[in-house]
């Protein structure tokens, strides 16, 4: 008992720093002490060989933890215009001067709070540690970084395969090389879709039927190439556009909801690192690019059919084999056209008969109980996303429950 009431105490005491406001000019003047002592610890470690420079290679080591993606042959474009923006020799290196004004650049892609600091000289001592972690990429503790113009137009020369493919790992931020109903939500906004939570489970429904992706695991790359040529629309899209949308992807996954949760829980300046992606965001609007194609395909009236059909069979049907019987009483059989017709009829079914009877049979002149079982499937991708959403609700709710009690607590004598 004594060990609970002093884990408690801890607890009470941890809750009570948390919340403890100093002055707003000593808050200020230990933030300030605070920074410079974090940037000349990442400087230090980014620094092997103590030449009081941070060289190509460095300094490469640096933007990778704070998001930059791209391979090495493109850093020395990107490089050489860091060097020219702040006005250091590229073939000597940028001083800690010309780092910290780099990093402490709210309108930059280097830019880190004294959070993202921290766990940046954390990795860095880790690589050190373990003789510089060689071969290992590392993982960005920051999601987004915005590569500079003349990067951008290098990006543009690569071939289309591979920026769709880029594009793709933009939004794989798990890395499991699926895409599901929430990546490719992203997607489809990037491309146009502006619909409600119920709406995107029928589109990605529909991009389940079309392009046969597995509902629950996602799409993999060359469904999701598919997808990109057809329901996206963007099978003439240009370099240049394809280059912006993966910037737009990337700051659109770093603001994500689940993103800005888990930085609330990790750092309690959260609300700063928003605002500087929002700050970087509307930078990267201005000038001379183009906004984003609204090239996003609305669902297709095939699709629309068989899901006005496969709602009425639920509704009217517990499954597939019951369903079924409601056309006819033999447990096993084949409906013609005339048979599958008229019992929609009797159903009062109000869609257009003899279209479901077309998408379903294939040509065929009979439809049978296999058929049937497919268009019942057809909803499940649908029921999913909702399921998930409903699930995520509940979470979230959940989440605010724990901590009306965790402050009702607080306030126990």
């Amino acid at each position: 008992l004594e060990e609970l009431g002093a884990d408690l105490m801890a607890q009470k005491l941890r809750a009570v720093a948390d919340v403890w406001l100093r002055s707003s000019r000593t808050q200020a003047h230990m933030d300030q002490r605070t920074r410079r002592s974090l940037v000349a610890r990442v400087f230090d470690l980014l620094d092997a060989g103590q030449t009081g420079r941070l060289d190509q290679d460095s300094l490469l080591r640096y933007v990778r933890l704070v998001g930059y993606d791209g391979p090495s042959s493109e850093w020395t474009t990107e490089y050489e215009a860091i060097a020219d923006q702040y006005d250091f020799d590229a073939a000597k290196g940028a001083g800690i001067e010309h780092f910290e004004e780099m990093v402490s650049n709210h309108q930059d892609g280097a830019y880190a709070d004294e959070e993202g600091l921290r766990r940046v000289a954390v990795d860095l001592a880790a690589q050190r540690s373990h003789n510089g972690a060689a071969g290992r990429r590392p993982h960005a503790v920051q999601p987004w970084y915005r590569v500079r113009a003349k990067t951008r137009e290098l990006r543009a020369t690569r071939p289309r395969d591979e920026l769709v493919e880029a594009l793709f790992h933009a939004l794989d931020e798990a890395q499991r090389g699926r895409l599901g109903p929430e990546q490719l939500r992203t997607y489809a906004g990037s491309v146009g879709f502006e619909g409600s939570d119920e709406e995107w489970a029928t589109e990605y429904a529909e991009l389940c039927h079309v392009y046969q992706i597995e509902a629950r695991s996602g799409a993999d790359l060359a469904q999701f190439r598919k997808l990109v040529d057809g329901k996206g629309g963007q099978s003439a899209a240009e370099a240049e556009d394809l280059v912006e949308q993966i910037e737009l992807v990337r700051h659109q996954q770093a603001d994500s909801p689940a993103r800005r949760r888990a930085g609330s829980i990790a750092s309690r300046r959260s609300s700063r690192a928003r605002s500087r992606l929002m700050s970087l965001a509307s930078v990267a609007t201005l000038g001379d690019e183009k906004p984003a194609a609204n090239t996003w395909k609305p669902v297709g009236n095939n699709f629309a059919i068989l899901r006005q059909f496969g709602q009425f069979m639920r509704k009217e049907a517990k499954d597939p084999e019951e369903a079924f019987q409601l056309f006819t009483d033999k447990r096993f059989g084949r409906l013609s056209k005339a048979e599958f017709v008229r019992g929609l009829a009797q159903l009062d079914f109000e869609g257009d008969k003899e279209a479901v009877f077309r998408l379903l049979a294939l040509g065929s002149a009979c439809i049978v109980k296999k058929h049937l079982r497919w268009v019942w499937q057809l909803l499940d991708a649908e029921e999913l996303v909702i399921e998930r959403k409903r699930r995520r609700h509940c979470t979230a709710e959940s989440i605010a429950a724990h901590r009306v009690r965790a402050n009702k607590t607080l306030t126990l004598p």
